[in-house]
């Protein structure tokens, strides 16, 4: 059968599962599937570029942001700079050492929010290249990219979650395999197939070259 919804994913987890009784269950295997699968796959699909004005020290961070790839903040004279990731403790003590506004240098996650240092001095446009989550799949959203490039990984993913509600060790071995080899391909996939492009960015004030494989 074809895989291509929500309702249709959650059939054939039924079906693969031969049992009739866990309608009530499933959702709750998709949802642990989606869970399992953005802590494990990362693909190009999941590339994502957010802008927005930076004139304070704390901004939040995309809904659904998921991993940090790249912060670049651009001026009112156009020049741009590169904004790097740091730790909490090291923003810290950034702070403790000068509070004094000027250009940002630094940037780190503290819960929802990112947190830049030193506090910006002026308005700038913040780019942030990040990883985001895999859309969820629900009644009202019934279909994402994965879902439509990759079924087999949700289906794979789902029997693996209900293979514990089930104790079925054998079933969760089998279906490991199937989503780990599925993912495997996923990545071959996403590999450039002629060594690394590099792209030039000769915008006034770029501080260093980019790879869109490394860095987005």
């Amino acid at each position: 059968m074809a895989i291509s919804t929500y309702s249709e994913l959650q059939s054939a987890v039924a079906d693969w599962l031969n049992r009739s009784d866990l309608t009530a269950r499933i959702p709750d295997f998709i949802s642990l599937a989606e869970t399992r699968i953005n802590r494990v796959l990362r693909s190009r699909e999941m590339g994502a570029i957010a802008t927005a004005n930076i004139d304070t020290q704390f901004f939040a961070i995309p809904a659904d942001f998921l991993e940090f790839k790249s912060f670049r903040i651009t001026d009112t004279n156009a020049s741009s700079y590169e904004v790097r990731l740091a730790t909490p403790e090291q923003v810290s003590e950034a702070l403790a050492d000068s509070a004094t506004p000027s250009t940002p240098l630094f940037v780190t996650i503290i819960g929802d929010q990112f947190q830049v240092w030193p506090a910006p001095a002026q308005s700038y446009v913040g780019t942030l290249a990040y990883v985001r989550k895999v859309p969820a799949l629900s009644t009202g959203a019934p279909t994402n990219w994965l879902l439509t490039d990759a079924p087999d990984v949700y289906l794979y993913a789902s029997l693996m979650s209900a293979a514990p509600y089930l104790r079925d060790p054998e079933a969760l071995a089998t279906f490991k395999t199937l989503f780990d080899e599925a993912l495997e391909e996923i990545r071959t996939g996403d590999k450039p197939v002629v060594g690394t492009l590099r792209t030039e960015f000769p915008q006034r004030g770029l501080q260093r070259r980019y790879s869109i494989y490394s860095d987005f």
